[in-house]
């Protein structure tokens, strides 16, 4: 499907609707002749076209939105935040919040940078490990992602 190759890059969709609408058009093309030639309607070439051309231009105008979407270093997707949040804060108790989440896309991956605020009482050896664990959390849920994680020794008390 064109949503799955559109998780890994604007290009690879654009050339899998590119192909997908030649296959389409040249189907359309065959069965338009063939109709025309049975019934002797020429328009019917035409009432064929155009549900075909509109197709290509709402994906072609959806694929444009989507790519500049990308090259403005726009954040991600609401779900995807929420997703991000959610793998955060269920990642360890000695999490106490988070602050200064940035996300973006770009060439498929997306990049996830935040501050992670974690029990001051919480070795440095522990403070990394569960570091590492909310990584992991957020790998999880997104495959393709480089995540930057700072982390901030808090008080127990500034849980937000």
């Amino acid at each position: 499907s064109l949503r799955a190759v559109s998780e890994q890059s604007s290009a690879l969709e654009a050339d899998a609707l590119h192909y997908t609408s030649d296959v389409v058009a040249n189907i359309t093309t065959i069965t338009a002749l063939l109709l025309v030639r049975l019934t002797g309607r020429v328009i019917i070439d035409s009432i064929l076209a155009v549900p075909i051309a509109a197709w290509i231009a709402w994906n072609a105008g959806r694929l444009i939105w989507e790519a500049s979407n990308e090259l403005m270093d726009r954040s991600l997707p609401h779900h995807e935040i929420e997703a991000i949040i959610r793998a955060i804060e269920r990642s360890h108790p000695s999490v106490i919040g988070f602050d200064n989440l940035k996300t973006r896309r770009a060439a498929g991956e997306r990049f996830i940078e935040f501050e992670l605020w974690i029990d001051r009482e919480v070795s440095f050896e522990e403070a990394h490990s569960v570091t590492e664990l909310v990584k992991e959390r957020i790998h999880e849920a997104f495959p393709r992602v480089l995540v930057t994680v700072h982390a901030e020794p808090v008080e127990k008390q500034c849980r937000v």
